[in-house]
């Protein structure tokens, strides 16, 4: 009698695991810096946001898209080991963070990032000229943190694929 999850020399059964294990922590991760991390940071003012959420995008750009290539690649191997389309779907949705990134969420992210340096070189002089972006940062940090949950939704859709596809 063999069990479900038997030793398999060609690594597949680690390759789902990964791909569906770094799809979810990552979905996760994402999830949380929009739902936890920016509303946190929004009663602050303007340059406090503005230094934490860069934090939170740096540290973030280290984790998520190595995590997604990670999430991606397991997938592929998946799909080439059983010769499915369907862990190429996973795949897809783990990696498409990258591109959503740079289509859709570049122009907030530039907007912050702008913001931020500026924010750097004014607060040697006086705070008024930031205190008067007030409203501008924190709409600003909330639309980056509504398109993030995009994010979150994709790789949360690839992980419930990789799930669909090794359970069902």
């Amino acid at each position: 009698m063999s069990a479900p999850f038997a030793y398999d020399s060609s690594g597949l059964r680690v390759a789902q695991a990964v791909g569906l294990t770094s799809s979810a922590f990552l979905s996760g991760f994402i999830f949380s810096i929009s739902t936890i991390t920016v509303p946190a940071i929004l009663p602050n003012p303007p340059s406090t946001i503005l230094k934490s959420w860069s934090i939170a995008y740096n540290r973030g750009k280290m984790i998520a898209p190595s995590m997604a290539l990670t999430s991606a690649l397991a997938n592929l191997y998946v799909a080439y080991k059983t010769e499915d389309v369907v862990p190429v779907v996973a795949a897809a949705l783990a990696i498409g963070i990258v591109p959503w990134t740079i289509l859709v969420m570049l122009k907030t992210n530039k907007a912050l990032m702008e913001r931020e340096q500026r924010t750097r070189t004014v607060h040697a002089t006086t705070e008024v000229k930031v205190e008067i972006e007030e409203e501008g940062v924190r709409a600003l940090t909330d639309r980056w943190a509504t398109l993030n949950l995009v994010r979150a939704g994709l790789v949360l859709s690839s992980a419930a694929v990789a799930a669909w596809r090794i359970f069902f």
